[in-house]
């Protein structure tokens, strides 16, 4: 498993990608299951399997008033997520600039230009962009406009 610790490091040429993103502490079964998702994804269409995930946890800068406890130190979560077989992980830092991204920008210029993400699979609840503003349904909307816009088939997998 390759790991990035910052979007940089991620090679021009990467994708495509099929890519998950979340906190992921605790690797617990339903993370298992996308992950499981992209993995097989990936493999099928001779692509890259993708975690974005996050160092430090988001709620350590967005609320750093509040003592937060993870489940997972990152040497575990790594551990963890390697062992479900994902191709790399990309450990976004998470600052302030990277929260006030809109989903917008957040999708556009990290899933879509940077890791060239042929599919994003997320969970139900799945939250994204300034605010939480993005949702699932907004992700599956920004697919579908790629897809219109490149004639091809985007998809966000819910």
């Amino acid at each position: 498993m390759i790991i990035f610790r910052q979007l940089d490091e991620v090679p021009l040429d990467f994708g495509p990608a099929f890519v998950t993103v979340g906190n992921f502490d605790g690797v617990h079964r339903a993370h298992r299951r996308v992950l499981d998702e992209i993995v097989q994804r990936a493999k099928a269409a001779g692509g890259h399997s993708v975690a974005v995930t996050f160092e430090p946890h988001p709620a350590r800068i967005l609320r750093p008033d509040h003592e937060f406890k993870l489940l997972t130190p990152l040497p575990e979560k790594l551990r963890l997520l390697e062992a479900t077989g994902v191709d790399a992980v990309l450990l976004l830092p998470f600052t302030r600039d990277l929260s006030l991204l809109t989903p917008h920008e957040f999708a556009h210029d990290i899933l879509k230009r940077r890791l060239q993400a042929r599919e994003v699979h997320e969970g139900y609840n799945f939250r994204f962009g300034h605010k939480a503003a993005g949702d699932i349904e907004l992700l599956r909307e920004f697919g579908r406009l790629r897809a219109d816009q490149s004639g091809q088939h985007g998809d966000s997998q819910g």
